[in-house]
């Protein structure tokens, strides 16, 4: 049994509000009977302190300061990997995220320890954190344990958990963290910086997602799903094949190495559906694919398969949606 004790929740926020994926990590948090922190990073973040304490925060952590406006690789790792040596909690839970991925990872490195990736369940068994992935697909699932001797990191899939709810009755103290300047390193995630600027849907949080793949044939193409995404409101995501490719930025992935997503809506066009991909997308509500082959994985188990070529499908999609909210084309 080891001294570190309490469980640190990595708030993730996005425009002056925090992300969805804090309060679940927030209320898994609440269930693993260790004192609860928050920690919050950025500048301006301070406002986004109060409450938490009503969701079940014993204490929330903050470090606000303007060297932390803009997200740094290399600077926030570095700080978090510092930050987490000095105060040893027992377990960081992080969103399985671009960011929270990408933190967790360099604060491992900095720590000497690993990560437990992508848990969809989490227990405690005598300060061993035991953690649950899926994988091959999802058609089997593993148990991973962590090192009590060090704190413990996880990342947890988005949709997991259920979010904490309001109603703990608790002030939730607020602890300033110092910021020693290390958030000064500019190397920005360029992709992760173009996404907050464009002020796009959140990929894992939206409720339809247009996605494509090798089938669109070049980045070029890609504004035809563009076009399809704004058509709906929907948030525009890709298979492994197009993010590799380069056509899209990394944080559009689906898949088990990318984003795992749950709209109500999912359209893929011209996606084979790997099992890399399904893993990311499996749990969306009705699942559309457009696709030239018929047989096709993802045609296989859409609820509508449309054999056809995405490039004259689509047009006629868009110009029905328009034409459904009266608008003119």
């Amino acid at each position: 049994m080891s001294n570190l004790n309490g469980i640190w929740v990595v708030g993730e926020h996005h425009n002056g509000a925090l992300e969805p994926i804090t309060y679940e990590l927030l209320g898994k948090a609440r269930e693993l009977g260790q004192p609860v922190s928050v920690l919050l990073v950025g500048n301006g973040v301070k406002a986004l302190a109060a409450g938490l304490g009503d969701y079940g925060a014993d204490k929330v952590l903050v470090a606000d300061h303007p060297d932390f406006a803009a997200y740094g690789t290399d600077a926030y790792g570095s700080w978090y990997g510092k930050t987490i040596e000095q105060h040893q909690p027992a377990v960081v839970l992080f969103g399985a995220t671009s960011q929270g991925r990408d933190i967790s990872s360099l604060a491992s490195a900095y720590l000497h320890t690993g990560v437990l990736n992508d848990a969809n369940a989490l227990r405690l068994e005598g300060g061993v954190v035991k953690a649950t992935r899926p994988i091959f697909g999802g058609n089997a699932l593993t148990t991973l344990a962590g090192d009590a001797a060090k704190p413990q990191l996880v990342t947890v899939l988005p949709k997991a958990f259920e979010k904490a709810t309001a109603g703990a009755g608790k002030a939730g103290e607020v602890v300033e963290l110092a910021v020693d300047g290390a958030a000064a390193a500019k190397s920005l995630i360029k992709g992760f910086l173009a996404e907050v600027a464009s002020g796009k849907i959140n990929l894992s949080e939206a409720e339809i997602v247009v996605a494509g793949g090798r089938g669109v044939g070049s980045s070029e193409k890609f504004g035809i799903i563009e076009d399809l995404a704004k058509a709906l409101g929907a948030a525009v995501g890709a298979s492994r094949a197009v993010t590799d490719a380069g056509w899209r930025p990394a944080n559009e992935q689906i898949g088990q190495t990318g984003v795992t997503i749950k709209p109500k809506l999912y359209i893929a066009a011209g996606i084979s559906g790997a099992v890399q991909h399904w893993v990311g997308m499996k749990e969306s509500g009705y699942i559309i694919a457009i696709n030239t082959d018929a047989d096709a994985p993802i045609m296989k188990a859409a609820d509508l398969a449309i054999v056809g070529d995405l490039f004259k499908v689509i047009p006629e999609m868009i110009k029905e949606i328009n034409a459904a909210k009266g608008v003119a084309v």
